[in-house]
């Protein structure tokens, strides 16, 4: 289930994102210089990416790569209770009677900062983008 929240974000991220983010360029300088300086990294590939797991400030963090080594962006898990107030409002707003099921902060190559959450009610998944207070839906998925 997890995975479903990460493969929407990455063919998201790896087109266009439709709704401007706020910008973090401190934040991906960051992740960047820790990658580039951990001894613990642990890589693994798809036929569409590869991922690099390692740890940022004792958070599990993965930076994301095309296959032509393109950074598509570091993606951090975040529980429901880590999510700031202005995605929480965002999503109780439109899903407020959905439930949480995943959520991951996004920061793309050039520093743009998204939560992508998803959530259920009944059998029905849906994947979000959250960006400047809105939900927007990327896909609707039935559960298995």
């Amino acid at each position: 289930m997890k995975n479903i929240i990460l493969a929407t974000a990455l063919v998201a991220l790896s087109t266009a994102s439709f709704a401007g983010g706020n910008r973090d360029k401190k934040l991906l300088y960051d992740l960047q210089t820790t990658l580039s300086y951990s001894r613990q990294v642990q890589w693994t590939s798809t036929s569409n990416y590869s991922q690099a797991s390692f740890s940022f400030n004792g958070k599990s963090v993965s930076a994301y790569y095309l296959n032509d080594n393109s950074l598509v962006g570091f993606g951090i898990r975040s529980s429901q209770s880590e999510l700031p107030k202005e995605v929480s409002g965002a999503i109780s707003k439109k899903y407020g009677n959905w439930t949480i099921i995943d959520a991951m902060l996004f920061i793309e190559a050039n520093g743009d900062v998204y939560y992508y959450v998803q959530v259920r009610r009944g059998r029905t998944n849906l994947a979000l983008q959250i960006a400047n207070g809105q939900a927007y839906i990327f896909t609707r998925m039935l559960s298995e």
